[in-house]
């Protein structure tokens, strides 16, 4: 403020100084017009006064001579005239320019004072503000410190925090009923989805304050769910096999064509290329499939040693499975390592570590990637393009030959089987409830007496497995405004209410 104030009296002393001597420039100029004496002009005096007392004495001036010299004077003097008449014109143009120059300076004058009056009320107020925000700062850290101990976010054995992915394709029900009971469960500071639309997106932060949303198109860099089609059709053209573009009539109706699978295929990528691209990605985070509802606070993710814990299927349909081994040894060049801890032939052995949720770690997982890399001989980030080319080639298989959870889960358990609480058999035992096609193909919502029911069976969650030929009826929800934040739970609890709007 002193600055600017400052500021403004040199103007204002400048502007002053500058009237003053253009005030003084014209009244010199005024006084030289005026007043100078007019050495021209007396000459014609005293002339035209000698012509006239020459004539009074009688001389002999002619009539001729007398009116020539007359015509003279006259010329002198209208001359004198115009030239003061210009003189007398040009002082007026002056007379304006200096005018308009003080009307100019008295302008600039006003606008910088209400300048200054505009800052003084911009600086008291900043004054107000400032002394707000002191106060508010100095209340939120009374209130972090007060709360310090209180900081109950889901961390890891190091106490660092620890994110949930969830990659989705479809909002649904149970999207939402996943992300309150994350929240009431296990409370981790970000959910962050990685999402089929942008629009989504919107929809999804209303789920929740610590959601967050990121477009899937903006995780791999060199690879999209568009490029998966093109490899597939070029494979079709290269080798006439049009299996690659033919459902399995073997399969329910709504698995359709390995190409039809690019969207599944392309979610365990983004769950894998998480660890790369993300930078800010917490080192251990819970990849959780957007299907599945979590119920007890007996799910834990570590053990009392600090292992990491793992459910494993110790039954996994047999050509699902195959499919898994296969892929692993053809993108690794290693051999599977079930979850028994024993290494398999990848044709033999149904036991996998697909549990629908996992906790990752993004070192191991980027060294799961190299391997890929270093194995196929390819430059960096493109293996995405070497899992749909291996998933291809396994015939028979092709539309489920892959698994981010069953190879990280090989993988990382041969590099140190001691980090890890692997726990046999007991996706089947703590996921699968009774009866689930009961609410899932109404509108796959879970009525809060399924999730009693399960809850007191012993189940720590509930896998939803949504698939495509659920979809129709899921979405249908959405236009009733279940996917916002500030929608009662207990919308939930009442499968008539569910049925009739899917209706």
């Amino acid at each position: 403020k002193k600055q600017l104030e400052q500021k403004i009296m040199k103007k204002s002393t400048f502007v002053l100084l500058f009237v003053v001597m253009f005030a003084l420039m014209g009244i010199l100029l005024f006084k030289s017009v005026f007043y100078q004496p007019n050495q021209d002009g007396s000459a014609i005096v005293d002339k035209s006064d000698a012509l006239l007392k020459k004539y009074e004495q009688g001389s002999k001036v002619s009539q001729r001579d007398y009116k020539n010299d007359m015509n003279e004077i006259n010329k002198q003097e209208i001359n004198d005239l115009k030239r003061k008449l210009k003189d007398m014109d040009e002082m007026v143009d002056a007379m304006k320019s200096l005018r308009e120059m003080l009307e100019k300076a008295r302008d600039r004058e006003k606008r910088l004072k209400e300048r200054n009056s505009e800052l003084e009320n911009n600086l008291e107020e900043t004054k107000k503000k400032a002394e707000g925000n002191e106060k508010q700062t100095g209340e939120l850290v009374t209130h972090q410190e007060e709360n310090k101990e209180k900081d109950d976010f889901l961390k890891d054995p190091q106490g660092r925090y620890m994110d949930f992915l969830i990659s989705v394709r479809y909002i649904h029900c149970s999207v939402k009923l996943s992300v309150i009971r994350i929240n009431e469960i296990f409370n981790p500071k970000r959910i962050i989805f990685l999402s089929y639309s942008k629009d989504d997106c919107v929809l999804l932060r209303g789920f929740a304050t610590n959601v967050h949303c990121i477009w899937e198109k903006e995780i791999l860099p060199k690879f999209d769910p568009g490029r998966f089609g093109e490899i597939v059709d070029e494979e079709v053209k290269r080798t006439g096999d049009k299996r690659l573009i033919t459902a399995n009539p073997s399969y329910p109706g709504d698995v359709g064509s390995f190409k039809d699978r690019a969207g599944w295929y392309f979610l365990q990528m983004l769950n894998i290329g998480a660890a790369r691209y993300m930078k800010d990605l917490s080192e251990n985070y819970v990849v959780w499939d957007s299907d599945i509802v979590p119920l007890t606070k007996e799910m834990k993710f570590f053990n009392d040693k600090g292992q990491i814990i793992r459910y494993t299927q110790a039954g996994h349909a047999s050509f699902i499975a195959k499919g898994y081994h296969e892929s692993y040894e053809k993108l690794t060049g290693k051999k599977v390592i079930h979850p028994d801890g024993n290494v398999v032939n990848p044709n033999r052995g149904t036991q996998t570590w697909v549990a629908h949720q996992m906790v990752f770690t993004k070192s191991v997982v980027e060294r799961y990637i190299q391997a890929i890399e270093k194995h196929r001989g390819v430059e960096k980030d493109l293996w995405p393009e070497e899992i749909v080319k291996v998933a291809m080639s396994i015939k028979g298989s092709e539309e489920f030959a892959y698994a981010d959870y069953d190879h990280y889960g090989s993988f990382a358990y041969e590099e140190d089987p001691t980090l890890y609480d692997v726990r046999m058999g007991s996706y089947s035992k703590f996921s699968r409830p009774t009866r689930p096609d009961n609410y899932k193909s109404k509108t796959c919502c879970i009525p809060k007496s399924v999730l009693d029911r399960e809850t007191k069976r012993g189940l720590h969650y509930i896998v939803n497995e949504i698939h495509k030929g659920d979809v129709p009826t899921c979405r249908s929800l959405s236009y009733y405004g279940l996917y916002h934040r500030d929608l009662p739970i207990s919308w939930l609890d009442d499968v008539d209410i569910m049925s009739t709007l899917t209706t």
